[in-house]
């Protein structure tokens, strides 16, 4: 009787301390969203209360490097591309990595921009995988297309960042899109304050949004319960975690999808 006694309280106290940590949790998480929320009204106000697109022709805008590593990424590469060259910003070069696909990768990017290969110098700052070529487009002058030996995102990253020409680099997947102003918002980051060392946007996934010429042209709920929770678990973490982490100094990590650094020693 006493083992199952001993058992039996066992159970009591740990029941007791889940239904304690899962009302902590949920006290956290609603500080979280109410400080996340004052922190982005008063932030948005204070940046953007003026027509922020006039900052578009600004001397102080830093260039960027908008660096793609794409490992067959066939069916989206085009219009992903096309999309990011829609970006509202002055000085800016767009360079997509191919990590040696397999797939037709290469050859469509190629096609529909009209590139052609080029000798140009590389720093190699970065050991990185022997690149096997580097291709330009006269028609599409902010585009840079690099073919290299597979060596994994990094890797692709790293040679994007030798190959990069201008002081501020953003990392992008090939699977993402952007808002037209999303560069102009991140550069206002180092703007403000010259200690920044990286910025980042919000990451949401595209379930529900409508999506017209790679830009996006409106969003709705989807109707798969599974995907309205997955749009609530992204804003949780990259929006409300994330900026109420970074309210108090205590953000450890930034999230890769997108996110623009200083110009450093790689990755």
């Amino acid at each position: 009787m006493g083992f199952l006694n001993a058992i039996r309280d066992f159970i009591v106290v740990f029941n007791y301390f889940c239904m304690a940590f899962t009302l902590l949790l949920n006290i956290i998480y609603v500080i979280q969203l109410f400080v996340s929320l004052f922190r982005v009204h008063r932030d948005y106000n204070k940046t953007f209360s003026d027509d922020f697109h006039s900052y578009v022709d600004s001397d102080n805008l830093l260039p960027i490097s908008l660096i793609i590593p794409a490992f067959n990424e066939q069916e989206n590469i085009v219009q992903n591309i096309r999309s990011l060259m829609k970006i509202n910003y002055p000085m800016y070069e767009v360079i997509v990595v191919n990590d040696g696909s397999t797939d037709k990768t290469g050859e469509l990017v190629i096609n529909a921009f009209h590139m052609h290969k080029i000798e140009t110098s590389i720093r190699y700052q970065i050991p990185t995988s022997e690149i096997e070529g580097v291709y330009y487009s006269k028609e599409y002058p902010k585009l840079l297309y690099v073919q290299k030996k597979n060596g994994g995102k990094s890797d692709a990253l790293n040679a994007g960042i030798n190959i990069s020409r201008y002081p501020l680099f953003t990392c992008l997947d090939a699977d993402s899109r952007v808002e037209k102003d999303a560069l102009l918002r991140l550069s206002m980051e180092f703007i403000k304050d010259s200690r920044t060392v990286v910025a980042g946007g919000l990451v949401r996934i595209a379930n529900g949004s409508k999506i017209v010429d790679g830009e996006l042209k409106g969003f709705s709920m989807p109707k798969k319960l599974v995907e309205r929770f997955q749009i609530v678990e992204y804003y949780r973490s990259f929006l409300m975690g994330r900026v109420f982490w970074s309210s108090t100094n205590s953000l450890l990590i930034r999230f890769g999808r997108f996110r623009a650094v200083p110009q450093a020693d790689g990755y």
